[in-house]
């Protein structure tokens, strides 16, 4: 198995702690948040089927205030009875109460106009009408699908998502802008017999506006139903009878939401119910996308998870580098080290007190090593010293004996010249051998005497001995031991 560097070796263990570290949270983070997340989501569904009904009841408010202001207004109701019985009345009395009675009703609906329309219904002599579309028209107030329920109430408001009205439709444009929203309610005259019928109407656009401008965020879906289970929003053939059937039964459990099996799959709905208006606003949301909102959020958390994991394994790449900077700086001066050429201290300081012993213990050991080395090749020079000497106490004796036979020999035969060129080089020979100043002599002079040596062989031996010296000559000044 490769070895590999204590920097690694941090490294790997730094980041595996952060990264285990990351994994854990993040897997706490799933179990512990996905129901959070879940509970989130399905809390601000509610919270649009609560915002949307508390929308619509205000927009129906200022319809009821309208028919309020109406039924408790004696100068309406008695200027609409004189216009009822306006058959006996002269033709400007009838048009001064028509006046009046026009001017009355704009006044209910003041600038900041609670409602687009109101409608005076005589119980059988026609409909006074005033805001859109003004003037009166014949009508058969009994013959209206809404009249037998606004008379059963007793005074009490009905509210009908009465569609289409021919005669308003046409100042508008859009399917909700051409629908309307009606309030109705009987009115009582003095001796508290029915008098007529106020209808306050508004646009569709206008009750149902929060609905209608509600932009889907997790894909959710706006159901809203009358009283008695009819889908006024959205304008829609179909059927939608299974979200109020199902809200009901929220409702009735007292909750606010719940998982169902709808035709569209499972749903998750929100509900709310108005007891003003009666209405129930449904708010459905595919099961997926609840999930699939908690699931988005977890990949970016998974995605930031990743980034820190990347950050964690930088942050442990710089504090191993940080830490192990120091040691890599003693393993180079231990690696650099060599016993010809001297070496400096390195000039390494940590925080950390086991480096610094670490180095200042391979300093000393350094410095040992050369002090032992240096001794160790002191006693070598000494014993080659001590080996040359003996050589040269053994060789000197001989030489001389050789030297001097070989003179007593010239000398009978008469080698003056000779003798004087050996007695020569043997006393060269002599002082050089016996000069104990230096041990350690240049090459050349060491080959300067030994020529002086091999002067002394000729003369001896004549023709049997020939010689020739090649060195080259950058080793001449090499030093060497002196034989």
């Amino acid at each position: 198995m490769k070895a590999r560097t204590i920097r690694t070796s941090m490294f790997f263990t730094y980041a595996i702690i952060l990264i285990i570290s990351c994994i854990i949270y993040y897997s706490l983070f799933i179990v512990f948040e996905v129901q959070n997340v879940s509970k989130q989501t399905l809390a601000t569904i509610s919270q649009y089927a609560d915002t949307i009904g508390d929308s619509i009841d205000d927009q129906l408010e200022d319809l009821n205030m309208v028919t309020m202001n109406v039924s408790y207004s004696n100068i309406v109701k008695s200027t609409f009875a004189q216009y009822n019985g306006s058959d006996n009345l002269a033709e400007s009395e009838y048009f001064n109460n028509t006046k009046m009675l026009g001017d009355l009703l704009i006044a209910i609906i003041g600038p900041n106009f609670p409602a687009d329309q109101i409608n005076l219904y005589s119980l059988d002599n026609g409909v006074f009408a005033s805001g859109i579309s003004n003037g009166y028209y014949a009508n058969e107030t009994r013959d209206m699908p809404w009249y037998n329920e606004v008379m059963d109430a007793s005074g009490l408001k009905i509210i009908k998502f009465t569609g289409e009205d021919p005669r308003l439709s046409r100042y508008f444009n859009g399917e909700y802008k051409k629908s309307f929203v009606s309030l109705f309610r009987v009115y009582y005259n003095i001796f508290n017999n029915p008098q007529g019928i106020v209808e306050a109407k508004k646009t569709a656009y206008s009750v149902f506006g929060s609905a209608i401008t509600h932009k889907s965020i997790y894909g959710e879906k706006i159901y809203v139903f009358d009283s008695t289970g009819n889908l006024v929003y959205p304008i829609s053939d179909t059927d939608q009878s299974f979200y109020f059937q199902e809200a009901r039964k929220i409702l009735a459990d007292e909750a606010s939401s719940r998982s169902v099996k709808s035709p569209n799959g499972t749903e998750v709905l929100a509900c709310s119910s108005s007891d003003f208006s009666g209405f129930t606003t449904v708010v459905a949301l595919p099961e997926s996308s609840l999930f699939s909102n908690a699931w988005v959020y977890f990949r970016n958390t998974a995605i930031l998870t990743c980034l820190m994991i990347i950050f964690c394994m930088v942050v442990a790449y710089f504090a191993a580098r940080h830490i192990t900077a120091p040691i890599d700086l003693i393993y180079k001066q231990v690696a650099s080290f060599r016993l010809d050429r001297d070496h400096r201290k390195a000039n390494i300081h940590t925080n950390i007190y086991e480096l610094n012993s670490l180095n200042e213990g391979f300093f000393d050991m350094q410095e040992k090593l050369r002090e032992s080395i240096d001794q160790q090749m002191l006693l070598q020079t000494q014993e080659m010293q001590s080996k040359m000497l003996a050589l040269q106490s053994q060789m000197n004796p001989h030489f001389l004996f050789n030297s001097i036979s070989a003179i007593q020999s010239m000398a009978e035969d008469g080698m003056d010249d000779e003798i004087v060129v050996m007695c020569q080089s043997i006393a060269s020979l002599l002082r050089y051998i016996s000069a104990d100043s230096e041990q350690l002599v240049p090459l050349n002079t060491e080959l300067s005497y030994t020529e002086n040596y091999l002067t002394c062989m000729i003369i001896r031996y004549q023709e049997d001995l020939s010689y020739s010296i090649e060195v080259p000559a950058e080793m001449l000044q090499v030093k060497i031991p002196k034989l």
